[in-house]
């Protein structure tokens, strides 16, 4: 069996290829048990609240690798 080595989980989906997506995946992960990080969904063309929430799980990510110690702050 393979046990990938991973902490986080999301999801990026659209309504019209996947509307259960998000179950379906996190049954399919049941020997690890990473913390599941909101989905994003967008339903057909992304629109600028799919790219706002977009942002907003890119930057959870960053922040979740800035505590784990993978990457460091960058001064700006």
């Amino acid at each position: 069996m393979i046990r990938p080595k991973f902490k986080f989980l999301s999801v990026i989906y659209s309504f019209g290829w996947a509307s259960k997506v998000v179950e379906v995946l996190t049954g399919m992960i049941t020997a690890v048990k990473p913390e599941i990080l909101p989905p994003v969904a967008s339903k057909g063309v992304p629109r600028a609240e799919a790219f706002a929430e977009l942002d907003r799980l890119a930057d959870q990510i960053a922040e979740k690798h800035r505590q784990l110690g993978i990457i460091k702050e960058v001064e700006k």
